[in-house]
């Protein structure tokens, strides 16, 4: 399923479930639409079981409860403040509550309070209530948040850039009285709160991050920073490294865990950590090893790396990379080995198709492509018969390139019945080379085709924009401003000789074609009679190319 299709099958349910009363729906189907939502992993659903939260009938209540918890607990720390933003602009809290909670702050929190709510599902509740659009309601959720001794740090951080002072206030001198309550891990899983709200305007929360800062500068507080950097979402995985960064007695260690690192921001600034502080032997050896990492980017600074600080060894990396699978890095080593002399690639290329191993021979039959001749084409095919996909797609991609003969009769076959990765090779080629192709050839293998791959890849290749022009050329014709409607009658026929001059191979979809024709069949074209029967002999035409 599709997150398109997953989105609207959620929004028919929460519209389901907004519309759900007790004297419309028997209890069953109400719990089993709420338990429904809950198990979305959309935490923006929560609002609409809010109000079930405030149900008379306890079991709604309690499935209500659980359910927003689940939500409310898939929430990570760098998504909070943009949770808090969104989940008050649709905040049905308020006046769902009914009347009782309409008056005083006092009256608001001694509902909430006297709320019988099972205390595995209270402190989710009661942060998303801190959140309402109604300041009654989040200062009375916070209130009773601190009261009860729950987790608030990232609430009261939230709220502390309030928009109502006696909230911001309010949060802010208890999130200073309880700053020495908070436990180190409760402060490193706030920082991504925190440093998102140092975007906003409303307050300045420098005094708060220095103090992050501070706190953390302990041996424990290193510790549970290199933990986040280790198991964190990637936001909080960067910000535990830039803190780190800034004290120089981390820096071997946040270099041994980075070169590896998941994500590849870190890893980036993990190269540019060893190349200002490590020695020229160990930078040596970290260079070594991030040349093997996933990133092309990455791989390319390292180039630059061993280019700058270890020029006699670069010739020998560079001429490596000539074999790599990306096509920038080829061309950065031929680049550079150019400077030094070297020029003979082809010959390079040629030498290593014999002795490369699987991986190798990917980048070999790309490089081999790019600076070969056409007779190099028959070595290539010997070689990669029985190679895996990635390597028989390279090889499509280097005909392309050294066009032998009969190279367009080949990327046609691969395109109809080549293995998945030979067909998206072949589109590609395709598409760069479309007007190498015979039209007619393009024709019949769309009108031959079986594979709805290959239809609907033709589709996306050939969908023609001269007849979207001509679409809304046609449909100009009628509107019912008499300027729009002249113009595009007086441009329909020169819209119509271009696409009959252009002799391309163009696709379109046979309802929009349809439509095309029936709506020259309801104009009156009198001054225009030429242009009306060459359109609709155009349009007939293509009509024959669009399968049923």
């Amino acid at each position: 399923m599709t997150i398109r299709q997953i989105s609207e099958k959620l929004s028919k349910l929460i519209k389901n479930l907004s519309g759900c009363s007790g004297t419309e729906i028997s209890d069953s189907k109400l719990i089993d639409l709420i338990e429904t939502v809950g198990n979305s992993n959309s935490p923006l659903a929560i609002n609409s079981l809010l109000k079930y939260c405030f149900d008379e009938k306890w079991v709604v209540q309690e499935t209500a409860f659980k359910a927003i918890t689940m939500l409310y607990d898939q929430i990570k720390s760098k998504d909070l403040v943009w949770f808090d933003e969104n989940l008050r602009q649709n905040s049905y809290v308020y006046y769902q509550m009914g009347n009782e909670f309409y008056g005083s702050t006092k009256q608001i929190a001694s509902r909430l309070v006297n709320m019988n709510i099972d205390s595995r599902y209270e402190q989710a509740f009661l942060s998303i209530l801190s959140s309402n659009s109604n300041g009654y309601v989040r200062e009375a959720a916070l209130r009773i948040m601190v009261e009860k001794g729950y987790d608030c740090l990232n609430a009261l951080v939230l709220r502390s850039s309030d928009w109502v002072s006696q909230i911001r206030v309010y949060a802010n001198t208890k999130l200073w009285e309880l700053w020495g309550d908070f436990s180190d891990q409760n402060i490193v899983n706030s920082i991504p709160v925190v440093e998102r709200l140092m975007q906003k305007t409303r307050v300045d929360n420098s005094e708060l991050l220095k103090s992050i800062k501070l706190r953390l500068r302990s041996e424990k507080g290193s510790k549970l920073l290199f933990k986040q950097i280790e198991n964190g979402d990637y936001i909080a995985a960067r910000y535990a490294f830039t803190y780190l960064c800034e004290d120089d007695g981390h820096t071997q260690q946040l270099i041994s865990l980075g070169i590896s690192h998941r994500d590849v921001v870190i890893r980036t600034n993990t190269l540019k950590l060893a190349q200002k502080f490590l020695r020229k032997e160990e930078l040596l050896e970290a260079l070594n090893k991030m040349l093997k990492d996933t990133s092309t980017m990455i791989r390319r600074n390292v180039l630059y790396g061993y280019i700058e600080s270890f020029p006699e060894q670069s010739e020998n990396v560079l001429k490596e990379i000539l074999f790599d699978k990306a096509k920038s890095l080829r061309e950065f080593a031929r680049f550079y080995l150019r400077e030094k002399g070297i020029e003979s690639f082809a010959a390079l290329y040629r030498d290593k198709l014999t002795t490369a191993n699987s991986k190798e021979l990917i980048g070999v039959v790309f490089g081999l492509g790019e600076t070969g001749i056409e007779e190099d084409y028959s070595n290539i095919a010997n070689r990669v018969v029985n190679s895996n996909p990635s390597v028989r797609a390279a090889s499509l991609h280097a005909v392309s390139l050294l066009k032998p003969a009969g190279w367009k009769k080949l990327i046609l076959e691969k395109f109809e019945s080549g293995i998945p990765a030979e067909m998206r090779a072949a589109r590609d080629v395709l598409q760069v080379n479309f007007e190498s192709f015979d039209a007619e050839e393009l024709k019949e293998a769309y009108l031959n085709s079986k594979s709805e791959y290959v239809l609907n890849k033709m589709h996306q290749i050939f969908n023609s924009r001269e007849l979207n022009h001509l679409y809304s050329k046609i449909y100009g014709c009628s509107d019912r401003l008499t300027l729009i409607r002249e113009m595009c009658r007086s441009d329909l026929g020169a819209v119509v000789k271009q696409i009959k001059q252009s002799n391309a191979f163009m696709l379109f979809h046979r309802a929009k074609l349809q439509k095309m024709s029936n709506m020259l069949e309801n104009l009156i074209l009198e001054e225009q009679k030429q242009d009306y029967i060459e359109a609709r002999s155009l349009i007939d035409e293509y009509l024959k190319f669009v399968r049923k």
